[in-house]
């Protein structure tokens, strides 16, 4: 079982002629700790629910990629670690740079990974602000911190005053400021680590119509 996705509709908003990316979608809905962060509408309106993502064989293969990592951990890191060697020396030989998001359909703590991988480029979304604060540590990791409705102002400024970016989902159009702030176009690509930091990521509202409805009635979406 291979645990690193290399072609997806994700990747294919960050890959350039110089950036080789991949992606780790594990099964979000396996237990709370897999996205402790989120709220009921962020798995009401999660990223699975859409697209091929509903398909059986997507869903079995996150959820296989997820017992393996809760059953044996400790084979799961090491196959992981084997599978970023290989990405990372396929993409040096193209003359790319590697950019790793582990955090595809979830919100884990990665640190040992980080550490271990300083030449790689990890880029991650998080709902959790503590995590987004720990990770400030590791210069190889760009962190995004994802705003659902639940989280407060005092929670973006946080962020915002720590020097990374807050995402945030918009009903319609993406603004070019909100409150003052200035907001990226977070659908033109993914490569989050070429934004300016200290700004918004706007991202517009995503789904199916009975989804969307949902983001924007709890606030979700603003």
């Amino acid at each position: 079982m291979q645990l690193l996705t290399h072609q997806s509709a994700k990747l294919a908003k960050t890959q350039t002629d110089n950036v080789q990316s991949v992606i780790l979608y594990l099964d979000p809905l396996y237990n709370v700790s897999m996205c402790e962060g989120a709220s009921a509408t962020c798995r009401k309106t999660c990223l699975i629910n859409s697209g091929r993502m509903r398909m059986d064989n997507a869903k079995q293969a996150r959820r296989k990629r997820t017992e393996y990592l809760h059953e044996q951990r400790e084979l799961f890191m090491i196959q992981l670690q084997g599978e970023l060697l290989q990405a990372y020396a396929k993409a040096k030989k193209a003359g790319k740079m590697l950019d790793v998001r582990l955090n595809g359909t979830s919100d884990l703590d990665w640190s040992e990974i980080y550490a271990k991988f300083p030449d790689i480029n990890f880029h991650e979304y998080t709902k959790r602000t503590d995590l987004a604060l720990q990770l400030k540590q590791f210069k190889n990791v760009n962190v995004t911190f994802s705003r659902h409705e639940n989280h407060t102002d005092s929670d973006i400024k946080t962020i915002l005053a720590a020097g990374m970016n807050v995402a945030i989902v918009f009903k319609s159009t993406v603004p070019k400021t909100f409150k003052g702030i200035p907001v990226i176009d977070g659908d033109a690509h993914d490569r989050r680590w070429e934004d300016v930091k200290g700004s918004i990521v706007g991202l517009k509202v995503k789904g199916t119509n009975d989804i969307k409805e949902i983001a924007i009635r709890r606030g979700f979406a603003v």
